[in-house]
C-alpha cells in the first residue's frame, strides 16, 4: 500500500476564534488511481476545507505551535473494492479527539461521476465533524444519562427521519452515539446503524418521492437523482459486510441508472426544443446574407430577440462557423454549427 502525505497551508484572514489547526493530508492506495492524484485531492480536501471554514468552528493556519491542533484527513483508496474513504481526524488540545469518515462505492461510474464522488465524500465528511464539534462544544454531552433518556433521544430521531428532517435526525444519532454509555451499548449501536444505513437509504428512496413531482424542475431532478444515487453508494461502501443490504442498494441503484438516463434525454430533448427559434434565426441570417453571422452581428440579432439561450462563442470562417451556447434553464451548453447554410445542433 502506497502512503503519500504532505502539509496544507491554511486559509487566509483574520482569526476567527474558532480552534486553530494545522491540516495535515495522507494518501493511501492499492496503487489503484481512479483520478489523477491531484484532481482527487483537489475534488476531497478542498470540499472539506470550504464546508469546514464556512462553520468557523476551526481556524486553518500554516504554521504548528503550542495552541495550534491537528486535522489529518485521509483519503484511502480500495481498488478491489472501488471503494473511496475520506476521514478527518481532529486532534487538539481541551477537545477529545474527533473522527468522521464518508465512503462511496464508484463502480462502474465515469470520469463526472467520480469526481463527484470525490466531493461527496469530502462534503459529508465535513459535515459530519461538524455535528461532533457542535456535540463537544455546543452542548458537551454527559455521557451515562438514564434509558429512558437515551431512548427518547432515538425516538426522537426516528421521528426526525420520518418527517424528513434528515440533517437534524443526523445530529440527533450523532449526539446519541456520543452519549449513550458503555452500559447503553445497543443504543449506540442503533444509533450508528442508522448513520451508516438507516438513514441513508431512508433518505434516497424519500428523494424518488420529490423527484416525481411534476412541480420540480429539471435541474433540481437532476440534484436529486444524482444524491439519491450517492446515499445508496455510500450504503454498498459502508456495509460490505452485510450482503442484503448491499443488494438492497445496487438494485436501488440499477432503478436510479435506468431514471436518471431518462432525465438525460428528456433535457436534451428540452435543449432541442429551445434552440429551434436560434436555429431558424441563423438560417434566416444566411440566406439574407450568403454567411454565417459574425459575432457582432449575432450578438445583435439576439438582443431582438427572446432567447433563454445565453452566447458563449464562437469560431470558424463565414461559410462554416460553430456557435456555443448555454441553455439557461437546462444549465447545460450546446453547439449549432453553420455550414454553408445548414444549421445543425449538437450537444
Amino acid at each position: 500500500m502506497l502512503m503519500l502525505a504532505c502539509l496544507v497551508a491554511g486559509t487566509a484572514g483574520a482569526d476567527t476564534g474558532g480552534i486553530k489547526v494545522l491540516v495535515e493530508q495522507k494518501l493511501s492506495t492499492d496503487h489503484w488511481y481512479p483520478l489523477p492524484e491531484e484532481q482527487m485531492k483537489a475534488a476531497a480536501l478542498d470540499t472539506a476545507l470550504s464546508v469546514l471554514t464556512d462553520s468557523r468552528r476551526l481556524y486553518f493556519v500554516s504554521a504548528g505551535g503550542p495552541d495550534v491542533g491537528q486535522l489529518i484527513a485521509e483519503l484511502s483508496l480500495l481498488g478491489p473494492a472501488e471503494t473511496v474513504k475520506f476521514t478527518l481526524t481532529l486532534n487538539a488540545a481541551d477537545v477529545p479527539s474527533l473522527v468522521s469518515t464518508a465512503s462511496i462505492s464508484i463502480s462502474h461510474l465515469e470520469y463526472a461521476g467520480i469526481y463527484q464522488a470525490f466531493e461527496y465524500v469530502g462534503r459529508e465528511a465535513a459535515l459530519r465533524m461538524e455535528d461532533r464539534l457542535a456535540v463537544t462544544l455546543v452542548s458537551p454531552p454527559k455521557q451515562g444519562g438514564d434509558d429512558a433518556a437515551i431512548a427518547e433521544m432515538y425516538n426522537k430521531g426516528m421521528e426526525l427521519k420520518r418527517a424528513g428532517e434528515f440533517e437534524s435526525a443526523r445530529k440527533t444519532f450523532t449526539r446519541l452515539a456520543a452519549t449513550a454509555s458503555p452500559a447503553q451499548a445497543k443504543w449506540k449501536e442503533m444509533a450508528e446503524d442508522e448513520l451508516k444505513y438507516g438513514l441513508l437509504m431512508f433518505e434516497a428512496r424519500r428523494m424518488l418521492v420529490e423527484f416525481g413531482d411534476p412541480a420540480v424542475d429539471l435541474n433540481r431532478k437532476a440534484e436529486l437523482g444524482a444524491l439519491a444515487a450517492n446515499r445508496a453508494r455510500e450504503v454498498i461502501a459502508a456495509n460490505q459486510t452485510h450482503a442484503e443490504r448491499v443488494s438492497e442498494a445496487q438494485k436501488f441503484l440499477d432503478e436510479m441508472d435506468v431514471i436518471n438516463r431518462s432525465l438525460v434525454n428528456i433535457k436534451k430533448a428540452a435543449v432541442i426544443g429551445n434552440a429551434t427559434g436560434l436555429k431558424a434565426m441563423l438560417a434566416e441570417a444566411y440566406m439574407d446574407m450568403g454567411e454565417c453571422p459574425d459575432e457582432t452581428m449575432l450578438k445583435s440579432m439576439l438582443r431582438g430577440s427572446n432567447t433563454r439561450n445565453r452566447f458563449v462563442g464562437i469560431t470558424g470562417d463565414p461559410s462554416n462557423r460553430t456557435y456555443r451556447f448555454e441553455d439557461t434553464d437546462m444549465k447545460s451548453e450546446f453547439r449549432l454549427q453553420c455550414a454553408k447554410g445548414t444549421i445543425t445542433l449538437e450537444q
